[in-house]
């Protein structure tokens, strides 16, 4: 049984991954009368190629990632005998291999997407020292926070075998909370400089706004993001006193007041909806079922070795992998909600409009995207979507 669960969830992977690749790289769809209406032909035919090129090497990608885990897991059931109890340290030293072996088979394609493809469409200001360096700090990142985190779930599932899961569950949850507070402060500031928002005008407006939507925002800050790119963009992150938005300096140089105001009153917008707390009882939730159905397999397998812990790797790859299309739907709800919110607070929908379409051009968006790659990759809603949605909107507020 459990291992028609294991080829039932290959098998959704596999299926996600063959939607993806005839939806984003083998069909073109035709460009709409809506799409012609704000772009012209060049562009929407530069920022398909764009899409068509990242689809491909996100796919190759993710099947590199998946063959490796499986053969691992293969190989483990050679080199390990059953009930083996790897040391606390055999176990490290395992996953430490396992990851920078991964590392390295998808080296070339992170280089490939992330500096070649960004510099060939005109997106990058990064030197080569420059990516890999952020690259670097990136690897090394994640491979930390994988390393403690699997590490610790296989000393769970050696020592407390009966409740490993649940521990495991309640440990995640406190370090994706923590983790919403600890990188604005910790890890941001490893790849970019801040400074708060100098101009003053722009600043009484925010704070104009985030008083309509009963929002205290701690800071505005400025992120020097012309050094690595030249698209535009924005975010919000923290919660209390770590709570702040983040505007790339070349959405301020780029980009008219109003605009900024637009994009401003979008992050405030995410807050007075509660966002973050509700995308962390998501998650919550989310990884709460994972680790029961994990338990749940674990026992049934008998894998309380580190077999057991190559297995959870796996399936957490690829459950992660797979569930992306519903995390997505909520994230393009929320993002949907602060646009409506974002609108009403600035009472401009044509800023709303420009916006969209500036946008779009700086970071050489799909805008109208096959249904398909828009279910499984977008986590906003498709540009030609948003401007639609303003008209609408707009003309509700009549």
């Amino acid at each position: 049984m459990f291992i028609y669960i294991l080829i039932s969830a290959v098998a959704v992977a596999a299926l996600v991954i063959l939607l993806l690749l005839i939806s984003g790289v083998f069909l073109k769809k035709d460009y709409s009368s809506d799409a012609l209406r704000y772009f012209d032909k060049d562009f929407l035919d530069i920022s398909y190629n764009y899409q068509k090129i990242s689809v491909t090497i996100f796919v190759i990608n993710q099947i590199i990632s998946f063959s490796l885990m499986f053969l691992i897991f293969l190989l483990s059931f050679k080199i390990f005998s059953k009930n083996y109890r790897a040391t606390l340290l055999a176990a490290l030293i395992s996953m430490l291999i396992f990851f920078l072996a991964l590392i390295v088979m998808t080296f070339l394609f992170s280089y490939y997407r992330g500096f070649i493809i960004e510099h060939r469409f005109g997106l990058s200001n990064q030197t080569f020292n420059g990516w890999f360096a952020d690259y670097l700090k990136s690897q090394s990142i994640s491979l930390g926070i994988n390393l403690a985190a699997f590490i610790s779930i296989y000393a769970l599932i050696i020592y407390i075998p009966r409740y490993w899961w649940v521990i495991s569950w309640a440990v995640v949850v406190i370090f994706i909370i923590l983790g919403t507070y600890i990188a604005p402060i910790v890890i941001d500031p490893l790849f970019y400089k801040f400074k708060p928002l100098e101009n003053e005008n722009l600043k009484e407006k925010i704070i104009s706004i985030s008083d309509k939507a009963n929002v205290r925002v701690s800071a505005v800050l400025v992120a020097d993001a012309s050094t690595k790119t030249k698209t535009a963009n924005a975010y919000f992150t923290g919660i209390g006193s770590t709570k702040r938005i983040v505007l790339y300096d070349n959405l301020l140089t780029g980009f008219s007041d109003e605009e900024t105001l637009s994009v401003v009153a979008h992050e405030i917008a995410h807050w007075e909806y509660g966002h973050i707390i509700k995308s962390l009882a998501i998650a919550s939730i989310f990884s709460f079922i994972g680790f029961l159905l994990l338990g749940y397999i674990i026992k049934g397998l008998n894998l309380y070795d580190i077999r057991g812990l190559f297995l959870i790797i796996i399936l957490f790859s690829i459950v992660s992998f797979t569930i992306m299309p519903l995390e997505n739907a909520i994230s393009r709800r929320f993002e949907s909600q602060a646009d409506k919110r974002a609108q009403m607070l600035t009472q401009n929908y044509k800023t709303r409009i420009d916006l969209s379409v500036n946008l779009a051009k700086s970071n050489l968006s799909m805008v109208e995207p096959d249904g398909i790659v828009k279910a499984i990759l977008y986590s906003h809603p498709p540009v030609i979507e948003r401007i639609k949605n303003a008209i609408k909107w707009e003309e509700e507020l009549k």
